[in-house]
């Protein structure tokens, strides 16, 4: 789907692959977590701490190698 659009010119058909449907929920993920957590993406992005009134940092946020914010702490300890 994200190579269908991203590609217009050049489009794959038949049913998605497990690799493409991942590959989008992994681009959803980031969209969403974007638009809620974007200061905090930022400040790790660039090895900055995050701001202390942040709703996650008691979770011990950090980005996984595909930019996706992963915790540390069970959420049921927080």
């Amino acid at each position: 789907f994200i190579f269908n659009c991203k590609n217009p010119g050049n489009k794959k058909e038949g049913p998605l692959t497990s690799e493409e449907m991942m590959e989008a929920e992994y681009f959803l993920l980031k969209q969403e977590q974007h638009g809620a957590f974007h200061s905090e993406m930022t400040a790790m992005k660039n090895g900055d701490d995050i701001c202390h009134k942040s709703k996650i940092l008691n979770l011990s946020p950090f980005l996984d190698g595909k930019g996706v914010i992963r915790i540390r702490r069970s959420l049921e300890n927080s």
